[in-house]
């Protein structure tokens, strides 16, 4: 063992400091061979002592060390660093050695009489030091860390330790309540409470449960005045359950509070009825019918408002865009489209070999055998909200879709037209060049062309009377007669930034319907008594739209690199199912849906034998990369090493060797739907993990599709509801995907002459793979989409396509019937 010297006195360390080697302090103590120190040594002690101001702060961001002082006399109170001692004790013996290592030289074993340490002080000691030096310049977030980390590393039985603790958790959370952050200020507020009811905050009057008291009545108040007075109620109640007779008083303060604001809003209802505002009276009664339960002259005023003005607000998070009923890529289009918009023949409903439809204006019949030859007869309906139309002009629209000089010119429908004739004056021919399955599945057509400045003729039940940024108002379409007995309700459509907004204004009764809820919302509906989440028939498709710009462009080796590196079953899990498993919403290999456990008639065009790629980070890195090599031209017959010309007889210039594509840098576009953004922003992380930076651009709403090139993904939310004839709008062309190769082309061309569903289903498998090999779209997954109404709204209907779809049927009645008020009276 070697006598290391300390300071300048290296005379005197040499007794006090000793070396030990690593390999020796193994042995028993008293096995060690004690050496003299070289002048290599007393350096090297020299070099670790320090002063206070060699001393890091904040200390929590270094490592931990401990601290000796040695004594005065011998070592003149040389400081040092040391690797920290797990037990020290406390006090520090006055008897036998210290086994250490230098912070910075821990090679070397060093030992010094615990006689010769003036002052040990442990990592823990230094950070209370610090933190009593943050207490008293009142900076409590930083005394807070320290003592956390004391509390959590041994300092759990020391008072002092405890004591400051809490208050600084109480100075953080009086800051907090100053400041308006409540619901922080309580979270510790209520945590001192529990651990010590009796506990006194230093400087402040009031008690530790006046202090809870007040930041839950500063939370309730930012409820209450959003409206949402079920959550203010539900939580008073447990408030009184924890707290018991110390809540009254704040239990007194908020039954006023409510009286009041529940008269107030009854006078303003009335008010507002009398100067015909319907929507803004409606939503005033509503929430005075929350306060003023039972109350007979609140039911009297909200009957007489819902007679005077039959009102349904339906939240909706896509605003309506080119409202096209038959637009299979925006939501929004789709909803409003079906409300103001009729089609001539329209999808009503699923069977086990595609769509069941419907010839609004009378029946269409196939009149052969081969199935070339087809019968509408126009006949007088009685049905609401059916268009007129003559046989002249019906036949008219049928050719039309089939020019290739008209501006409605439909290529699906192209390859099948052959002939049309009127018979009779009521009754047209409608010959087919080829057999096709399901024509009426091609023939939902407009009944008119776009008006001169290109907006679409509103001739549907309903039609658009005012909009702003945050409302759309729909009223009766003025052209069809009001049916007796129906009450045929004004629709408005209130804009929300995401679906679980309008969930919440669903909740607490500001609207009545949400047309499309994340299914991560459905649980917490489903907790609801007041309120209803449905089905729809059809399930949304997501899936990528690739447009690569560059030299990528064609690479489907890029694509899969891509596709193989999504994470789908994170995104349905983290994003849209909200951790639950649900029925419908899974990982998809092809573009058309697979359906549900519950209604799998729709899954007629998938082939479960594809399955979904497999993801892999590492894969999808390496598959770019391969994309990524350098292109170099062959020749298509073998040419000499030494030949100097290329494949096409041309002088090659010599400079080197070919270089890589360079990296691209993606542009992701997606819709303003919550779930194309949160979903697009984790595909875009993903993707940067192997190499492919990703910048996203969402697109504005009403926009489904970039109206200019600067893009090269596109999200997409699609509705597939008819295969057979959706293959074509999204693979076809002047579809929804560019990068088609001539097999998928061959294919969608073979579809068109399907002679028979089985035949028909076997293509469209067929297409299926195809598309999951060259990935022209990248498939994501399939989510099963819910519509969620009040239980006060009637005839929204059952598996329906669309949310309008039984409009002219809604009813609505008040909060509180009659009967039940009754029930409340004594």
């Amino acid at each position: 063992m070697k006598t290391i010297q300390s300071n300048e006195n290296a005379r005197l360390a040499k007794r006090e400091i000793r070396f030990v080697s690593a390999a020796v302090a193994q042995r028993p103590l008293y096995l060690a061979i004690v050496l003299l120190a070289s002048c290599l040594f007393c350096d090297l002690a020299s070099a670790q002592i320090i002063t206070e101001s060699d001393i890091p702060h904040p200390l929590l961001n270094e490592d931990p060390f401990d601290v000796i002082i040695l004594d005065e006399k011998m070592n003149k109170s040389a400081m040092i660093k040391i690797e920290p001692i797990e037990n020290p004790g406390n006090p520090i013996p006055k008897t036998g050695i210290l086994q250490f290592e230098f912070k910075r030289e821990a090679e070397n074993i060093l030992e010094v009489p615990w006689a010769n340490i003036a002052v040990y002080k442990s990592f823990n000691t230094l950070l209370l030091e610090e933190a009593e030096g943050h207490l008293s310049k009142n900076e409590f977030a930083l005394a807070f860390r320290n003592l956390l980390y004391i509390y959590d590393h041994g300092g759990r039985s020391n008072r002092t330790v405890e004591q400051d603790l809490r208050r600084c958790m109480f100075e953080d959370a009086k800051n907090n309540f100053k400041s308006g952050e409540y619901e922080m200020a309580l979270s510790v507020f209520e945590d001192l409470y529990v651990k010590d009811p009796n506990f006194r905050p230093p400087g402040v009057n009031n008690s530790l449960i006046e202090l809870v008291l007040a930041c839950y009545s500063g939370v309730l108040n930012r409820f209450f005045e959003q409206g949402n007075f079920d959550t203010v109620e539900t939580t008073l109640v447990k408030i009184e359950e924890k707290f018991g007779k110390d809540a009254e008083p704040l239990l007194a303060e908020w039954e006023k509070k409510f009286a009041l604001q529940g008269e107030e809003l009854f006078k303003n209802a009335a008010k507002l009825a009398a100067s015909g505002q319907g929507r803004e009276a409606h939503l005033a009664i509503r929430r005075a019918e929350r306060i003023l339960v039972g109350r007979q002259d609140v039911a009297r005023l909200q009957e007489s408002i819902m007679a005077k003005f039959p009102l349904i607000v339906v939240g909706v998070s896509q605003p309506p865009g080119d409202a096209n009923p038959n637009k299979m890529n925006h939501w929004g289009s789709r909803r409003v489209g079906r409300l103001t918009q009729r089609t001539i023949v329209e999808l009503t409903g699923l069977s086990d070999e595609g769509g069941v439809y419907r010839f609004l204006n009378g029946t269409l019949t196939r009149t052969d055998n081969l199935g070339l030859k087809y019968e509408f007869k126009l006949e007088e309906t009685e049905q609401f909200g059916v268009p007129p139309m003559t046989a002249h002009e019906l036949s008219n629209r049928l050719l039309s879709y089939g020019d290739e000089n008209s501006p409605n010119y439909d290529v699906s429908w192209a390859k099948v037209i052959d002939r049309v004739a009127i018979k009779d004056g009521t009754i047209v021919e409608l010959e087919l060049r080829t057999p096709f399955i399901r024509p009426e599945a091609l023939i939902r057509f407009a009944y008119h062309d776009r008006d001169p400045e290109e907006q679409p003729v509103q001739n549907g039940k309903y039609l658009m009377t005012s909009k702003n940024d945050m409302f759309a108002t729909y009223e009766l379409n003025p052209m069809y007669k009001p049916v007796e007995g129906r009450q045929h309700p004004v629709i408005i459509e209130q804009y929300f930034e995401s679906s679980s907004q309008a969930v919440d204004a669903l909740l607490r009764g500001d609207i009545d319907i949400v047309d499309r809820i994340s299914t991560a919302d459905l649980q917490r509906i489903k907790e609801q008594r007041q309120v209803e989440a449905r089905p729809y028939g059809v399930p949304t498709v997501h899936m990528l739209v690739p447009k690569i710009r560059g030299e990528l462009a064609g690479d489907s080796m890029f694509r899969t690199g891509l596709s193989v590196a999504i994470n789908r079953k994170l995104i349905i899990n983290d994003i849209i199912s909200g951790k639950r498993e649900i029925d419908g919403c899974v990982e998809l290999s092809g573009p058309f849906p697979i359906g549900s456990d519950a209604n799998d008639q729709i899954s007629y065009g998938y082939d479960l034998k594809v399955k979904p790629l497999v993801y892999s980070s590492k894969l999808g890195m390496v598959r770019v990369e391969i994309a990524l090599l350098p292109k170099t031209k062959k020749s298509q017959t073998e040419l000499p090493p030494d030949s100097e010309t290329d494949g096409d007889g041309e002088k090659v210039e010599e400079e080197g060797a070919p270089k890589p594509l360079p990296r691209p840098q993606l542009v992701l576009a997606h819709t303003s739907s919550s779930t194309a953004r949160e979903a697009s922003l984790v595909i875009a992380q993903q993707w940067s993990e192997i190499g492919v930076e990703t910048s996203l651009r969402q697109l504005d709403p009403g926009i489904s599709f970039p109206e200019d090139d600067n893009w090269d993904i596109l999200y997409v939310e699609a509705v597939v509801q008819e295969p057979l004839v959706d293959a074509q709008r999204l693979l076809g062309a002047g579809g929804l995907a560019e990068l088609v190769d001539a097999t998928i082309n061959q294919s969608l061309q073979d579809l068109a002459y399907a002679q028979t569903w089985q035949d028909a289903c076997r293509k469209l498998r067929t297409i299926h793979r195809q598309v999951s090999n060259d990935l022209p779209v990248i498939p994501l997954y399939q989510v099963k989409e819910y519509f969620a109404f009040r239980d006060n709204v009637f005839e929204v209907g059952r598996d329906i396509i669309h949310l309008y779809e039984n409009v002219d049927r809604w009813r609505i009645q008040s909060f509180v019937t009659e009967q039940e008020v009754a029930k409340e009276q004594p």
